[in-house]
């Protein structure tokens, strides 16, 4: 689908074989904010990190809707090194820092802000206890693993999907420990060290 700009090629045109992202003003995303490193698709929008820390965003998401890649504004003073997005609306970004940000779609309390407020631009995850080192995306939750630390999950919990009493706004510690985590639209799943 390209319905809403998610192919990054300056249109909505249906396309049935690889193109590349970008137009003949813009050809590819990389140019000078560096190369592309990896690549994350949402529901209705597409993100890459760049070498150079930078992200770009393309389709729709939090209300911002772009045909063609445009930059993520993120913390000047810090770069991006990891993404997540999935079946969803919504968005994860790991800075060099640790620290995890999000941004999109917020019904559910999956960005982790505390709040149900959509957001258009990236925002800190609240509570986060440990160095991130695998993040997932559900429908309306989201969830991290830490290096020597827990897993943790936001979000909503209406299919038990966070292993949480209920929804939470803010992450909080689901398990002990858990080498990476996995999402579904409404499950999760965690790989642990077996004792």
């Amino acid at each position: 689908a390209n319905d809403v700009g998610q192919l990054g090629i300056g249109s909505t045109q249906f396309q049935s074989a690889p193109i590349l992202v970008g137009n003949d003003t813009n050809l590819g995303i990389g140019g000078t904010v560096g190369m592309v490193v990896s690549v994350a698709a949402g529901e209705t929008f597409s993100l890459a990190l760049l070498s150079s820390g930078a992200v770009m965003e393309w389709g729709s998401i939090g209300g911002n809707a772009a045909l063609l890649p445009t930059q993520v504004t993120l913390p000047a003073s810090n770069k991006a090194v990891a993404i997540a997005a999935g079946n969803s609306m919504h968005a994860l970004v790991l800075l060099e820092d640790g620290t995890v940000m999000a941004w999109g779609q917020n019904d559910g309390g999956q960005l982790g802000d505390g709040t149900l407020v959509t957001r258009s631009q990236p925002v800190t995850v609240n509570g986060l206890g440990g160095q991130v080192s695998s993040m997932a995306l559900g429908r309306e939750h989201s969830l991290v693993a830490s290096t020597y630390g827990p897993a943790e999950a936001w979000g909503a919990n209406s299919f038990g999907q966070i292993g949480s009493r209920g929804q939470t706004l803010e992450a909080e510690t689901v398990l002990k420990s858990a080498l990476s985590v996995g999402a579904g639209r409404y499950h999760s799943l965690a790989v642990v060290k077996s004792d």
